[in-house]
């Protein structure tokens, strides 16, 4: 009988060992969390930029290929936007003749414009615009340099664009970006 009683007690876990155990187990399992949250974070985050990026990207890509291939390049909101006019200095509006518009017609122009953090587009000369960058993509600063807009001068016409902004609602949490791209028209001016 002996014999059968230390056999049983040999057999478990004791109460310290158990406590021990279970402690152990959580202790990781609250570090293995909160790393598990983290990386949830910063996946999200991770997703906001890249979804902010392409829109930038889009909204890049479509105001340069309009810039390409438009003309008759006019920066800045002084005077007729159907008139061409240089500004070396940067504007944050710039109005052009689409490839496909009418020369004779000054409704048509295309006008692409920075106002309150983000890009605007026209297609009426300015009388209606539509936001081409998302409310997630904050724009602090977007201006046009053209050069050589006159016909005739013996200078291609070229549009400097550049972009600087930030992703991310928190502070804490923002990627800053600065862009620069530089379109030249592609019809040839004489």
């Amino acid at each position: 009988m002996k014999q059968n009683h230390k056999k049983r007690l040999q057999m478990g876990f004791t109460l310290v060992e158990m406590i021990t155990a279970v402690g152990l187990f959580s202790m990781v399992m609250v570090v293995g969390m909160g790393a598990l949250l983290n990386v949830l974070n910063a996946n999200k985050q991770a997703q906001a930029i890249q979804t902010a990026v392409n829109n930038l990207n889009l909204a890049m890509e479509m105001m340069s290929r309009e810039i390409r291939t438009g003309y008759d390049y006019h920066c800045g909101g002084l005077g007729d936007l159907s008139t061409t006019r240089d500004c070396l200095g940067g504007e944050n509006l710039i109005a052009l003749e689409p490839y496909n518009g009418d020369i004779n017609s000054s409704n048509d122009q295309v006008v692409f414009k920075f106002q309150n953090g983000r890009l605007f587009k026209s297609v009426d000369t300015g009388v209606s615009f539509l936001p081409l960058t998302s409310e997630e993509l904050i724009l602090e600063d977007l201006y046009f340099v053209v050069v050589g807009s006159a016909k005739a001068d013996g200078v291609q016409p070229k549009v400097l664009i550049t972009a600087k902004g930030y992703v991310g609602e928190r502070e804490k949490g923002r990627t800053f970006f600065n862009l620069q791209t530089t379109v030249s028209q592609r019809m040839i001016d004489y």
